[in-house]
């Protein structure tokens, strides 16, 4: 099987994680990892009410995640972070703190696919280019790291 079709089931199996994450708790502070990008609304103008409803939603799991990330509780973040992806699977920004969550857990494989997802999803955000560089270049140093010279 080449590796497109491997990456392929990859994504289609996270997707039904995803879809199953479990429940976990509130958190309201604000923080990012790598400076103050600006926050922008996750969504935009032209979609129905439910539409519109389910992005704010995952917006604000998003920043709740973020939040348990900066608390250093990488696990819950995961799960907070999982729940935000099924309302809103095109989230760059959730996709980034998810690849921030396994690069903290060391998982740097899925770290390295979620900061690619980032990338593409926050293509057009100049906001997010250095941040996500900046990411991509610690997973590869952390990958150096575990795999070696």
């Amino acid at each position: 099987m080449n590796d497109y079709k491997k990456r392929i089931i990859y994504y289609i199996s996270l997707c039904l994680i995803v879809s199953l994450a479990a429940c976990g708790p509130k958190v309201s502070k604000s923080w990012a990892p790598h400076g103050d990008a600006p926050e922008k609304s996750f969504f935009s103008s032209g979609k129905n009410e439910g539409d519109e409803s389910r992005m704010q939603a995952s917006q604000k799991l998003t920043f709740q995640g973020r939040d348990l990330l900066k608390e250093g509780r990488h696990d819950d973040a995961i799960q907070i972070l999982e729940r935000a992806m099924n309302l809103n699977p095109s989230n760059g920004k959730t996709c980034y703190y998810m690849a921030e969550a396994f690069l903290k857990k060391m998982n740097i494989r899925q770290a390295e696919q979620f900061n690619r997802l980032a990338q593409l999803y926050l293509d057009s955000d100049t906001a997010w280019s250095d941040r996500l560089e900046l990411q991509k270049n610690e997973i590869n140093d952390a990958l150096v790291r575990k795999v070696g010279p």
